[in-house]
């Protein structure tokens, strides 16, 4: 058994060395939009995946508990967020992410 788990890695080290961890540029906007923005502003965002209702209103639960935090830790938050993606997309486009952002 151990020897075919062993096998099963190498096997996908050796297929899958090109996969990277990219953020999706959307995933932000819509990170930045929960952490950030508004209840309007997230349930319109949240209209275009057809989400059940239930599944709506279970993320509108989160959302007022996450507005319950000081405005500041949660633009440290979408911050961090939009660092890790920078970082991410650095080596695609070549620019340094201390050009983008102040810190």
């Amino acid at each position: 058994m151990k020897l075919v788990a062993s096998f099963l890695l190498i096997t996908l080290a050796l297929c899958f060395y090109d996969a990277d961890a990219t953020a999706c540029p959307e995933y932000v906007k819509e990170a930045n939009i929960f952490i950030l923005g508004t209840e309007t502003q997230l349930r319109v965002s949240l209209a275009k995946f057809n989400a059940p209702p239930e599944a709506v209103e279970a993320k509108i639960l989160v959302k007022r508990c996450v507005d319950k935090m000081d405005k500041a830790d949660r633009e440290r938050f979408a911050e961090v967020l939009v660092i890790s993606f920078l970082f991410y997309i650095e080596p695609l486009f070549g620019y340094a992410v201390s050009d983008k952002i102040s810190l």
